[in-house]
């Protein structure tokens, strides 16, 4: 993302940041790890699976079928999932080698969907901001760099990414299912081995609290949880998860990519550096992340869909708010940056949803922010009429991305002391030093 396009910090993130560059500096780390996926790399969309919905058009284009590509590819890692047991012992070649037995596609188009999507990876690749300046800090001050890979993608793939991020200068790369085993081993003895340090003095960064935190506590190193901007997102506020309720039976579908691209966006933009939401809110006391994705997202509608009195007003409020105004200016900029300045392929189904969750279940913090907009009488109005918002687990169904929750099931049930010591910090930034005190 563009320097000129990064948000202010909040008084939270920046002692966060300030803590996390104290620990690559310390003296007594000489060797820095990082997760790749979801911490070194972002993508500026909503999931992996919007990967699969550009690649829709070409599959027609290839075999003639007017059917979901999407839908196809998604149910074959699902079932390459159930035959390895592990995410992180599927390839694309067995993906792939599924999808062509179910789905009755030649070797030949199928090699060319793969090579298509293994083209898309690499292009929606991006550095994650916080996490690159994490990596700088830890080659200035001398320290190797070891990245480790959990993807599915060949290794060729994996190093165009890196070499496209920027960590070409990394000392090592791990690609996790090449390893023999998935247990606590399987990523810190060959990164211990790339980096030529004891586990004491190796630093792990990775997004998940029990494969990254855990595995490297239980080896002797230390480590510190940076979670994914999407998991932030998730974890933070309620907005996305309204919108994809209201368009539960079609939200992964190609009439929403648009929609799905502003959240994917708004996580980056937002959640680059970790927060907490404030009380009560579901935009951590932000009136420009509330441009952000409200007006953001307003500006791909045609003005033809039907609004409420409040709605209206909270859309003149918003236009008003400086600070909202500055959000929505961030995100046509951004937007514009990844995508162009249009909806894909015209689509702006569900672009107006962020302002029906405002005006539905905008927490008090939020409606705060928008109190020199409104009148009291209007706000008390506001007030009145919202209501918590019934919220789908986000991405429960899709299993291939909760397969390390179930790897971590198994190594570390729930109830066992471990297990509940993980769910207590998650969500924070921890610096393990001491493994007997865990």
């Amino acid at each position: 993302m563009s320097g000129s396009l990064t948000r202010a910090l909040s008084s939270e993130q920046i002692e966060l940041k300030k803590k996390m560059l104290t620990a690559v500096r310390d003296s007594h780390c000489r060797a820095v790890s990082f997760k790749l996926c979801g911490v070194l790399a972002v993508k500026p969309l909503s999931a992996q699976s919007d990967i699969y919905l550009l690649m829709n058009s070409y599959f027609t284009e290839l075999t003639g079928r007017d059917e979901s590509f999407s839908a196809m590819r998604e149910n074959a890692e699902e079932a390459a999932l159930k035959k390895s047991g592990l995410i992180t012992r599927v390839t694309l070649a067995d993906i792939y080698k599924l999808l062509r037995s179910k789905e009755h596609i030649s070797a030949e188009i199928s090699e060319k969907l793969m090579q298509r999507e293994q083209e898309l990876e690499v292009e929606y690749s991006c550095p994650r901001g916080f996490a690159k300046e994490l990596y700088r800090e830890a080659k200035s001050c001398g320290k190797r760099v070891v990245i480790i890979a959990d993807t599915c993608y060949p290794e060729e793939t994996v190093k165009a990414v890196i070499e496209k991020c920027g960590y070409g200068s990394c000392d090592g790369l791990v690609m996790l299912r090449e390893q023999p085993k998935a247990n606590a081993n399987s990523w810190v003895a060959p990164t211990l081995e790339k980096a030529g340090v004891k586990a004491p003095q190796l630093l792990h960064i990775g997004g998940d609290v029990t494969f990254d935190v855990q595995f490297a506590v239980m080896n002797g190193a230390k480590a510190l949880l940076l979670p994914s901007p999407t998991d932030c997102m998730e974890k933070t506020g309620r907005v996305r998860g309204f919108c994809e309720k209201e368009a539960l039976y079609d939200y992964d579908s190609p009439r929403y990519i648009t929609l799905r691209r502003i959240f994917g966006l708004y996580a980056m933009w937002a959640f680059d550096v970790p927060q907490s939401k404030s009380f009560q809110s579901d935009f951590c006391g932000n009136a420009d992340m509330m441009g952000f994705v409200v007006l953001g997202a307003l500006g791909f509608t045609d003005g033809s869909e039907k609004r409420s009195e409040l709605e209206a007003k909270l859309i003149e409020a918003l236009e008003k708010n400086p600070a909202a105004k500055s959000g929505a200016e961030s995100f046509a900029a951004i937007y514009e940056e990844y995508f162009g300045d249009k909806a894909e392929n015209g689509i702006s189904e569900g672009c107006g949803l962020p302002l029906r969750f405002i005006g539905k279940c905008c927490g008090e913090a939020d409606r705060k922010l928008l109190s020199k907009q409104l009148s009291p009488t209007l706000l008390k109005k506001w007030a009145s009429s919202v209501a918590e918002p019934e919220i789908v687990p986000i991405y429960e169904h899709n299993s291939s991305g909760n397969a390390l929750s179930r790897l971590a099931d198994r190594m570390f049930p729930p109830g066992t002391k471990v297990r509940t010591m993980s769910e207590n910090i998650l969500g924070k930034v921890h610096l393990h030093s001491d493994k007997k005190k865990h």
